[in-house]
């Protein structure tokens, strides 16, 4: 009953990347965010 693709079947190389890349703009908006936060609090 289990073929060898049907596991694999739900996991579309293209809905990977596109979760991938919408992780790493937000891991790298907060990132962008921070690191602002703390050149301002240095500046003032």
């Amino acid at each position: 009953m289990r073929s060898p693709n049907g596991t694999y079947q739900i996991m579309n190389p293209e809905i990977f990347n596109a979760a991938f890349l919408s992780f790493s703009l937000i891991f790298v908006g907060i990132g962008g965010g921070f690191l602002l936060l703390k050149l301002q609090g240095r500046e003032e």
